[in-house]
């Protein structure tokens, strides 16, 4: 098989038809690509969960493609780790948290496109793992 990468130049969000072969018309293939904004992550929900995980964390934001229209994903982070969230309209998702037993204190969560690691103020904010009360 043949592998080809390409640069492509920044663009409006949305579906480009892309050509690809050795000069025009000579083997051409035809292929679809989307651009896609970054997400943005504007709040969370709860800010404060136990370090075993497995915690429903709900996120708003804007620019999450529901998964049923294209097959892009987006993944969440909570420190190193990541989930892959469960999109349900273009302004709210959530992720299950993992488990970080024996840590406690802020860990940073953001939000990126599979593939991505891009990470700015626009797509992070921070979540406050607590050990589980002892009874």
């Amino acid at each position: 098989p043949v592998q080809s990468e390409c640069m492509l130049p920044a663009y409006y969000p949305g579906f480009v038809q892309i050509n690809l072969g050795g000069a025009p018309g000579v083997h051409e293939t035809e292929s679809m690509f989307m651009f896609q904004a970054n997400p943005t992550l504007l709040s969370s929900f709860p800010t404060q969960i136990t370090d075993l995980g497995g915690e429903l964390v709900s996120i708003t934001g804007d620019g999450f493609i529901e998964m049923d229209k294209v097959s892009a994903t987006i993944k969440c982070y909570f420190g190193d780790s990541s989930v892959t969230a469960h999109v349900y309209s273009s302004t709210l998702l959530s992720c299950e948290s993992p488990s970080f037993v024996g840590t406690q204190g802020m860990i940073a969560l953001y939000l990126a496109h599979a593939g991505s690691s891009h990470q700015d103020e626009t797509t992070m904010t921070s979540i406050n793992y607590m050990p589980l009360p002892m009874l």
